[in-house]
């Protein structure tokens, strides 16, 4: 992985395919929650989010897989090692190995949805050794905030306002949660 000072981060290239939805289906997920779909215990998942209007007009679903490396049975992830490999994921026009897991899942979920159009995108995640978020002052004035671990998304108003309210305050800010959680870990440490 990327080696840090502060630690090592593993960076994993992942998709996510949004389908758009006609004015029928959007209306029938309209109330749906986001949700997690993990149909063998021991294998990666998928979770799909419920239908969001985007600032284009089209109302999409998106539906992700996440991809730790261990789990990653159908080699759908990428370890990404430099910032050219970054760049390269990111700058990829298809992906159709994942498109068609995506696709393929969509219709074990809902067999009778029948999406418009589908767009692909890629993301990029970041797995911090111990599996937590790494938040924390590295040093005076600096904090550092990273390692979502393709979980922290559902959890970002909160991880934000922890951050903010620490950078403000020059101290940890969280009566809830220890800062021993989230601790940097110096390389040395490793």
């Amino acid at each position: 992985g990327i080696n840090a000072e502060y630690g090592d981060l593993e960076l994993i290239g992942h998709t996510v395919l949004k389908f758009e939805l006609n004015k029928v289906d959007s209306a029938m997920m309209s109330g749906f929650p986001s949700m997690i779909y993990k149909p063998n215990p021991s294998v990666s998942y998928v979770y799909l989010l419920p239908p969001i209007k985007y600032p284009n007009g089209k109302t999409y679903i998106k539906l992700g897989h996440v991809v730790y490396p261990k789990l990653d049975e159908n080699k759908l992830g990428q370890e990404l090692e430099t910032l050219e490999e970054v760049q390269q994921w990111y700058c990829q026009k298809d992906y159709p190995k994942a498109r068609k897991y995506l696709q393929n899942h969509l219709k074990t979920m809902f067999p009778d949805v029948k999406p418009v159009s589908e767009v692909l995108d890629f993301c990029v995640m970041a797995i911090t050794s111990s599996g937590k978020q790494l938040l924390g002052f590295a040093e005076e004035n600096w904090f550092v905030a990273a390692g979502g671990n393709g979980k922290s998304a559902k959890f970002s108003l909160e991880i934000g306002r922890i951050c903010a309210d620490s950078v403000v305050n020059g101290e940890w800010c969280c009566e809830h949660l220890s800062s021993e959680h989230f601790k940097l870990r110096y390389k040395q440490e490793f």
